[in-house]
């Protein structure tokens, strides 16, 4: 529902309240997304961005639309999440 939220919150380009329904999906279910990449991930071990997310260059809504992908973290964090929910409702969202 939090994803959904966030992206009625973008449509309406009410970026402020996009940006906390972001925070609170990190914060307290350690979701992170990245519109432009079209790249989700739990969080990581040192609590930064994996790194195969630093090098990738994606070319999200602003191309070909991509799709979702999932960058694996530890097995630990990556079990916290059930992926395929979040996969559901973020393909959910771009239709």
């Amino acid at each position: 529902a939090i994803i959904q939220k966030r992206d009625k919150q973008r449509r309406l380009k009410n970026y402020k309240m996009s940006d906390q329904l972001r925070d609170e999906l990190k914060e307290e279910f350690g979701v992170h997304l990245d519109d432009r990449l079209k790249l989700w991930w739990t969080d990581t071990k040192h609590g930064g961005v994996p790194g195969v997310v630093s090098e990738l260059k994606g070319e999200g809504r602003w191309g070909k639309r991509q799709p979702w992908r999932q960058i694996p973290t530890s097995p630990e964090s990556d079990a916290k999440v059930d992926s395929d929910l979040v996969m559901s409702l973020l393909e959910k969202r771009d239709k």
